[in-house]
This record gives structure tokens, C-alpha cells and sequence, in this order.
């Protein structure tokens, strides 16, 4: 769980089928005492939900207020007033954002979804508001500030519109290894919320949590967690560790050597032979004449007793 180092009562965690993300840390983006960043890992089509913590001990100064932003843009919030509304160690949780519309209040659930890149080396040139929204895409983050709090009352919320970003062209992200964006579920009718007006005592955040969602993939070209290492080969592994298939296929690829071994063998010699250099030493020149290394069989005759003759000239 991501824990500030100048607050540790306050918790916050991403959720994915009811357990915590694995979080890894971000060394580069520590830069104060109350903020913390840290990678996360996204499979497309999971619904997550973002849950935080107060433990006993926090001090609660003033109304605190609660921002969820994801891939820049708000997306839920919350109030808290001091001594009255938090309860210790309850898991406070930001499931979707809420809405209303048509008289009836709704949630649509956060999802994971797969961006669709263009990597087929397009060059098309694209707008900067496009480089701005990619700067923001794949980031949750959770922003706590003290605040006041004013009037409660119920006010109709604006409906929240998805801004999926399309066919995004790879030249576009510059490496950043972007994998995924946000989405929002269909509506499911809720209970009636109430809306408490507050005013920031400081707009800076007293907390503020950042959570950089990635696919496995793209983790693993950051460097923020191992690649792969590449499989042992068989001819090098323990033959009692192989299972059955894989002793097959090493009795397999012996086999291919074995056959091949007597060609390769021909092959080298054939070029060793064809490969002989003759240099002959003339008066006139310093040509090199490249002949056969193979012998020229001379001719042979017999004579009338039935001795071999060679004609050596």
C-alpha cells in the first residue's frame, strides 16, 4: 500500500477483484515527504476501485476534502468534517464515478481499457492537445487538502462523458510505454447522494497520491519490474529437471546435429580443396594461377612386354 513518509495513519490502494495491486516503486518521482508514486499493473477489461485509510492517531485539523483525478480529469471526491464523519481504520473506497440525470442517480464503474496505437509507422502529424491528454493518461491520483466546509445539499451532478482517445499514432508517445486509459462502465442506479460545498484552505494538497497504471509489458521495458529471462537451452539443463516433451525435442535436435555433422564435414573439406593457391615464379610477371587441388592422372600405356609407359611430356 502507498504510504506517504510524513503520514503514515493515511493508506491509499488500488483494487482489482477485491485485492490490492501490487505497487512498485517509482524512484524517480519521490520528491517530498507527503507525496509517493508508484506503479501499478492494469489487464484490460478489469473494473478497479480506489480505497483509502485513516488510522488512529491522524490528526484531522479541519474538513478534509478528497479529489480522485484519472488521466487528468476529476472523477470522484468526498468530504470529511473533523471528530465526527471518519472512522478509523474503515476502508473508504472510490468505486466509479457518480452522476445524475433523468431524475435518478447512477455509478458507472472505472475500467481498464487497452489504448489503440497506430504502429504501422503512420507519420501523420497530430494536434498538441493530443500530446497534453497523453501527458495525463495512465495516471490515478489522489489528492487530500484541508479545507472548510459550507452547506449540504443535493444538486444534480453533471453527467460525465467518456473522452476515449481513439487511434492514437505510436509516434505520439515518444517512448513513454503508455499501454492503457481509463473507461467507465454502464450506469447502474445508486441511492441519493448529498453534496457538500467546501472551500480549499490551501490548494496545495497536504497528501497526495500518484498511481501509474501499465501493462505487464510495458512494466518490464521500464525496468520497473524483471524481464523475462531467456530460457536455459536444453543441450545445458540437468537431463533428470526436462519432463518428457522436452527430452523428446533435445533427443530431436541431437538427431538433426548428428545428420548434419557428416554434410558439414563434406562441405569444408570441398572448400579447403577448391581454395589451394599455386603461385608460379616467372620472369615476366608476378601472375598467380589458381588451379584444382585435385591430381591430374597422367596418361598410361603399355608396351609389347606389358610394361605401364608414361607419357610425362
Amino acid at each position: 500500500m502507498a504510504i506517504a513518509k510524513a503520514l503514515p495513519k493515511l493508506k491509499v490502494e488500488v483494487f482489482v477483484k477485491n485485492a490490492p495491486l501490487e505497487e512498485h516503486v517509482d524512484d524517480d518521482d519521490q520528491t517530498s515527504d507527503n507525496e509517493v508514486t508508484k506503479f501499478i499493473e492494469a489487464s484490460s477489461g478489469d473494473n478497479f476501485e480506489v480505497k483509502y485509510c485513516f488510522s488512529p492517531g491522524f490528526s484531522i485539523r479541519h474538513s478534509i476534502l478528497v479529489e480522485l483525478d484519472i488521466d487528468g480529469e476529476y472523477a470522484a471526491g468526498s468530504v470529511f468534517n473533523p471528530g465526527s464523519s471518519v472512522r478509523w481504520d474503515n476502508a473508504y473506497t472510490f468505486k466509479g464515478s457518480r452522476g445524475f440525470e433523468d431524475g435518478e442517480y447512477y455509478l458507472r464503474k472505472f475500467c481498464f481499457s487497452q489504448l489503440e496505437i497506430n504502429d504501422d509507422g503512420d507519420t501523420r502529424t497530430f494536434k498538441d492537445s493530443l500530446k497534453k491528454k497523453l501527458h495525463r493518461v495512465g495516471v490515478i491520483s489522489v489528492r487530500f487538502y484541508w479545507a472548510t466546509a459550507g452547506a449540504t445539499y443535493k444538486t444534480p451532478v453533471t453527467v460525465r462523458q467518456d473522452k476515449n482517445l481513439g487511434v492514437v499514432p505510436e509516434k505520439a508517445l515518444k517512448g513513454s510505454a503508455l499501454s492503457h486509459q481509463a473507461s467507465y462502465g454502464a450506469r447502474e442506479v445508486m441511492q441519493a447522494y448529498s453534496t457538500i460545498e467546501t472551500t480549499k484552505i490551501d490548494e496545495t494538497p497536504f497528501a497526495e497520491f500518484t498511481f501509474k497504471y501499465r501493462s505487464r509489458a510495458a512494466l518490464k521495458s521500464l525496468l520497473v519490474i524483471p524481464r523475462t529471462p531467456s530460457p536455459v537451452p536444453l543441450e545445458e539443463r540437468d537431463v533428470n529437471t526436462l519432463t518428457l516433451e522436452e527430452s523428446r525435442e533435445l533427443i530431436r535436435l541431437q538427431r538433426e546435429q548428428r545428420d548434419a555433422a557428416p554434410v558439414i564435414k563434406r562441405e569444408r573439406i570441398k572448400r579447403e580443396r577448391s581454395s589451394t593457391i599455386i603461385r608460379e615464379d616467372r620472369e615476366d610477371d608476378d601472375d598467380v594461377t589458381f588451379v584444382s587441388a585435385k591430381r591430374r592422372r597422367l596418361p598410361v600405356t603399355l608396351d609389347e612386354n606389358g610394361a605401364e609407359i608414361i607419357d610425362l611430356t
